[in-house]
């Protein structure tokens, strides 16, 4: 049997501890988060969102993170609370700061705002990197309560 990839293992997880999860992204939808990011999907982003589009409306994890839907993500990239183009993807603390993914030469990358005003965005690692990170919950995210 194939181990299971970091995305399978996160939806599978979110599951077992009762969270509610939104029907994985259609492939227009899919294709909707690549027009955000500006460039094709790299297989864990659109790995991730085919399995799960984010958290159903209002849940959160033990830790107060929230990952958002595709449709959230396009919202509150044209003008959302955040007030600038950032493509924010989850949120920590009820919106206290966010998870950032940005496009770069070599595929997509997370970023972290961070809990310090003013702190500059701290770079995460790719997605799979942040996805592994989140599932240990390891310190370096800063969001265990």
């Amino acid at each position: 049997m194939a181990e299971k990839g970091v995305a399978e293992r996160v939806v599978e997880h979110w599951r077992r501890t009762g969270i509610s999860l939104k029907s994985g992204a259609s492939a227009a939808t899919l294709a909707d988060l690549a027009s955000l990011l500006g460039r094709d999907l790299p297989a864990d982003v659109r790995d991730f969102y085919a399995l799960a589009n984010g958290m159903s409306d209002g849940e959160t994890d033990e830790d107060v993170v929230r990952f958002w839907s595709i449709a959230k993500m396009r919202e509150e990239q044209q003008g959302g609370q955040w007030g600038d183009s950032k493509l924010g993807f989850a949120d920590v603390l009820i919106d206290s700061w966010r998870f950032v993914l940005q496009a770069n030469d070599s595929g997509v990358i997370v970023l972290s705002e961070n809990v310090f005003a003013g702190a500059p965005m701290e770079l995460v690692g790719n997605f799979t990197e942040f996805l592994e990170l989140y599932l240990a919950r390891s310190p370096r995210l800063r969001i265990r309560k």
